[in-house]
């Protein structure tokens, strides 16, 4: 007698940008039951930890900032800190880049 299978399905949220995997804490993915579930969890809890989905692709905190550097250009505050404070990208290599 043949019985049915059942498969469990479970769905984890990756960084479109950098593969890196959505976790409340490193190194522990947390696993959705269902793309509704993690739906309703992406608003607030995904943005307190930095994370953007702008309904088609999703992006960690780090690239969300490099994305936000990239069309709006590098912010070092005070002016004359050696880094930007958005990205975290040290102004020499900021500089490199706009000497390229």
């Amino acid at each position: 007698m043949n019985r049915p299978r059942t498969a469990a399905r479970h769905v984890v949220v990756y960084c479109d940008g950098c593969g890196d995997v959505y976790a409340e804490h490193e190194d522990e993915g947390i696993v959705f039951d269902s793309i509704a579930q993690l739906l309703s969890n992406v608003g607030a809890d995904m943005r307190r930890a930095g994370w953007v989905f702008d309904g088609d692709q999703v992006l960690c905190d780090g690239c969300a900032a490099d994305e936000r550097c990239e069309q709006a250009g590098h912010h070092s505050v005070p002016p004359d800190a050696d880094y930007c404070h958005v990205c975290g990208i040290d102004i020499d290599k900021i500089n490199g880049e706009n000497q390229s």
